[in-house]
């Protein structure tokens, strides 16, 4: 291989070494040249192998690229407990609930409360589910001594101290009004971890829904397109579909960029994402036309859905019976609201609004039962045109009203097909 290779018979090296060093003048120019054009020649050849592989090449170093940054976020620990109960533990606090993630001990935990304040404090020991003295804990019931630094008013017992529904985490609190601060929602989502075993307690779905109507989200979106008068740029959202018989998309929505991290399909898919920080409520606003569901953290570490209409109740929207789409999917049961004050103030709010709406002929309140949850629904006779503005105001109208029920829908008189039967059994709650 000239000058620049290497021979495995060691009797030759020497020889080509020996030669090599009594070569002079241009002979050893003529050599040198030769051993240049040759490894010119190597170096040619390499690289044109190299173009043929730079495809694999790519998709190698991408992979590697992947592997590194999925390595990276393993570093990155983070937990959650959501607290069933608080103890007095020798000046500091015993608090028990699931653990979510790996706590230790010297941890330097946030717990955020119910109210919306958040403590600092340093976790001093922990117990296992079976009440042994440890080093860390994951994934299963324990309890946390806790001291915090200060917030805690000398005398406060340790259940209003640290109330039922807070959350123990590593992550810290962000300025909700800083636009360049990172989008997080921790208290959201140690509470959405516990979703499953307290979905039936109405606090902890007060309080979950609470969080999430005033949070701020991530938002997948694809890259902006200009519009055609030249306006302000078309911004699609990425979306996603559970199965292809779904007409409608839904849009996934993220508390944070390590749910977002964890959505492989849409890295690989899209790439690097370009993202959008936005709250429920506008997000909500702006989709309320297309009517798509919302999906939350749809990778994990727990995904909830999120039917519209429940989009919109939270987002305090109307939501309005759309027939074909609710044709032949649901069974609703309807009936007379219980009498109660929740349902007596709802009931003279709508009938006071349609007293000063000429454009309403009748009204009519209702019960409703979908899928074996409560709601309420209003039947209101009036005309089609403007008839969203006008449920929107009734539904202003009604929500300081809402404490047991959550969801009212609002339908035409005529795309009510129950409307003549129940009517006629049930005399509407105003008529003009």
């Amino acid at each position: 291989m000239g000058l620049f290779g290497k021979k495995n018979n060691k009797d030759n090296d020497n020889e080509e070494i020996k030669d090599a060093t009594l070569l002079q003048g241009e002979d050893l120019d003529a050599f040198v040249m030769s051993a240049i054009e040759e490894a010119e020649f190597e170096q040619e050849q390499q690289k044109e192998e190299e173009k043929k592989n730079e495809e694999e090449r790519i998709r190698r170093q991408t992979l590697e690229r992947n592997e590194a940054g999925a390595q990276k976020k393993m570093v990155i620990r983070r937990f959650f407990l959501m607290v069933t109960s608080a103890e007095d533990a020798d000046g500091a606090y015993g608090l028990k609930g699931s653990v979510h993630g790996l706590i230790k001990t010297d941890d330097k935990v946030y717990v955020y409360r119910p109210n919306g304040t958040v403590l600092e404090g340093k976790v001093e020991g922990i117990e296992n589910e079976s009440d042994e003295k440890v080093d860390e804990i994951k994934s299963q019931v324990g309890r946390l001594i806790v001291r915090f630094d200060d917030g805690i008013e000398e005398g406060t017992v340790p259940e209003e101290a640290v109330p039922f529904y807070s959350v123990v985490t590593c992550v810290k609190p962000v300025n909700k009004d800083d636009n360049k601060a990172p989008v997080e929602n921790p208290y959201l989502l140690g509470l959405s971890l516990e979703y499953k075993n307290y979905m039936k307690d109405k606090q902890y779905m007060r309080l979950l829904i609470k969080n999430i109507s005033e949070g701020k989200f991530i938002v997948p979106i694809h890259p902006a397109q200009p519009s055609p008068d030249g306006g302000k740029p078309i911004i699609k959202l990425v979306t996603l579909k559970r199965s292809p018989d779904d007409k409608l998309p839904m849009v996934p929505i993220f508390t944070d960029i390590a749910a977002l991290s964890s959505w492989k399909e849409l890295f690989e898919k899209e790439g690097k994402p370009s993202v959008a920080m936005l709250g429920f409520k506008e997000l909500a606003k702006n989709t309320q036309s297309e009517g798509p569901d919302f999906v939350l953290n749809p990778s994990g570490p727990l995904t909830i859905n999120f039917p519209r209409e429940v989009v919109n109740n939270i987002a305090g929207l109307v939501t309005p019976l759309d027939p074909a789409r609710k044709s032949g999917k649901q069974r609703i049961a309807i009936g007379v609201p219980p009498k109660n004050e929740e349902t007596d103030a709802i009931r003279k709010a709508l009938v006071e609004f349609a007293q000063d709406e000429p454009s309403i002929k009748a009204l009519g309140y209702i019960a409703t039962i979908k899928e074996m949850v409560k709601g309420y629904a209003c039947v209101v006779d009036c005309p089609k045109e403007g008839s969203r503005e006008l449920f929107q105001q009734m539904a202003e109208k009604i929500k300081p009203y809402m404490k047991e029920v959550r969801t009212m829908e609002f339908m035409l008189r005529a795309e009510a097909p129950f409307a003549e039967a129940y009517f006629s059994k049930i005399p509407y709650d105003y008529k003009g």
